[in-house]
């Protein structure tokens, strides 16, 4: 691990010189307006747009980025205010995720710059270079007030030859940029650092961050279209440089993209030039669909699907909250991933296997329930919200095919996958982080979480299920629950038989049957 230690005294006055060269504003320096919700309810559903009003005060991202994408290289350049600590306690250090660099990820990403308030700050690198620790200069931040931290950054995106799974980097034309800017960390007191730096593996999620409201500008050139999440406020031409003497004015390359967004978990963005896009309704929430050209069919599809779950979801669950939903097509193989207000699938999807593309799509689609209303440790506890996005599936089936079919998913999906794992010796406890599976992944934390959640339904009756459901979202909207802040919850509205089920199913691996025949 390269360790560096930056005291940047001498750059005191960097931010103010960028700004005064660019036009943006200086770094830490972000002015508010009257109603500093106004521009974010542009990014909600009609119909959510007063939720902001009845949430705490949030981390708020400023950023600029400039992108290249046939390089590919971006250089971007944020501003986080960060809500003031309740009981008015200055914290003396702030922990940003660098995600790329991790190693199945495959980028490189560095920060050039670092301010608190406007002033200089040191930085270093920990957790294998996926963290930064910027220090907070003495005197640099006053109690009961928000806190401004600045960061420069750079990063390079792999480039991929293939077209397999690959969550960041250029790759069939598309260029994938999830978690492309410094991510804040979450606060942990119980972890070593009092943040969550922990590093996942390939086959499980990577981030975790709290909720924050975004107010992005990217910068591309003009031929490329962008996908992102929120909702995209302008997008204009770039004037080109003046010509000399008497050469014709060039036509404008470069074009600057205005999205804001939030509350939300993260903020993705793809771009590519072969992008073709369906769009469709969900009740207010307009459906994109970006697809590659010559997947207009498969494309459509993606978009009605999509439209689809999200009205189920809307039903049993509770409202989708933003405006937009995006669904875009990348490097993934078969599989998918989700962001917020956004989500990948693969191409072969697409293709080959497109008849796995609507199990996919209402699966996804659940994920902005369950990791992004209310967010958990994907590292750590990775079956709370894949368990839950995973069994969702079954109420999507149940209105859309009929009780019969979510019955049948039940039984040929979960059931018998984890029937034969057990018999293979493959059962596992469920709780437990992503590092401690090999090869039963998903047969346990998909599928075994979400015969918890079957068993938990018969239990206590849709009804109630449902209530129990609206209840943890209720509760923890927008913020983060642990297992533990579930079972309290069911066990609360379900009482003692519900820590049953949570034992035999989360807490307890069933060891093969003797002489029992391999399925």
């Amino acid at each position: 691990m390269r360790r560096r230690f930056h005291t940047l005294l001498i750059l005191l006055i960097l931010p103010g010189l960028l700004a005064a060269c660019s036009g943006l504003p200086a770094l830490g320096r972000a002015s508010q307006p009257a109603d500093p919700l106004a521009i974010y309810r542009q990014a909600m559903a009609p119909s959510q747009r007063a939720l902001l009003d009845e949430l705490p005060p949030l981390p708020d991202y400023r950023m600029e980025v400039q992108v290249d994408p046939v390089e590919p290289m971006l250089t971007g350049r944020l501003t986080l205010t960060v809500p003031p600590e309740p009981d008015g306690s200055l914290l003396p250090e702030y922990y940003f995720r660098l995600y790329p660099n991790l190693n199945y990820y495959g980028g490189s990403m560095s920060v050039t710059l670092a301010t608190v308030n406007g002033a200089g700050a040191p930085f270093d690198y920990h957790a294998e270079d996926t963290a930064v620790r910027v220090v907070v200069p003495p005197g640099a931040a006053t109690p009961g007030e928000p806190v401004a931290i600045g960061l420069q950054w750079r990063l390079r995106p792999p480039v991929w030859e293939d077209e397999r799974y690959h969550l960041i980097g250029a790759s069939g034309g598309v260029l994938a940029l999830p978690a492309f800017y410094p991510m804040l960390a979450v606060r942990d007191p119980e972890a070593e650092a009092g943040w969550r730096l922990d590093i996942s593996m390939l086959q499980g999620d990577s981030t975790f961050s709290p909720a924050a409201t975004y107010q992005v500008t990217v910068t591309a050139p003009i031929s490329y279209q962008i996908a992102a999440s929120g909702s995209l406020l302008s997008a204009d031409a770039l004037p080109a440089p003046t010509p000399e003497g008497d050469a014709p004015p060039a036509a404008p390359a470069m074009k600057a993209w205005r999205m804001v967004s939030g509350p939300a978990r993260e903020f993705a963005l793809f771009l590519s030039d072969r992008f073709g896009r369906a769009e469709t309704y969900a009740n207010d929430v307009r459906v994109n669909s970006w697809y590659r050209l010559g997947d207009e069919v498969a494309g459509r599809a993606a978009a009605e699907y999509a439209a689809a779950a999200l009205r189920v979801y809307d039903t049993v669950f509770g409202p989708y909250p933003y405006a937009e939903l995006d669904v875009v097509a990348g490097p993934l193989e078969f599989r998918g991933m989700e962001y917020a207000g956004l989500f990948e699938l693969g191409t072969q999807l697409y293709r080959e296997h497109a008849d796995e593309l609507e199990f996919r799509i209402a699966h996804e689609v659940a994920h902005q329930w369950w990791y992004n209303l209310v967010g958990n440790d994907a590292v750590n506890a990775p079956w709370l919200d894949e368990g839950l996005a995973e069994f969702s599936t079954y109420f999507y089936l149940q209105k859309i095919n009929g009780a019969r079919f979510a019955e049948r998913l039940a039984q040929r999906r979960w059931q018998a996958a984890w029937e034969l794992a057990r018999a293979r010796g493959l059962d596992a406890v469920v709780d437990q982080p992503v590092s401690e599976f090999a090869n039963n992944y998903e047969t346990i934390v998909y599928g075994k979480a979400a015969l918890f959640h079957y068993e938990l339904l018969q239990t206590l009756g849709q009804e109630a299920y449902l209530a129990l459901l609206r209840s943890y979202i209720e509760r923890f909207r927008f913020g983060e629950a642990s297992p533990q802040d579930f079972l309290n919850l069911a066990t609360e509205l379900g009482g003692p038989q519900v820590e049953e089920l949570y034992q035999r199913w989360i807490l307890q691996a069933e060891a093969p049957e003797e002489n029992a025949a391999e399925p």
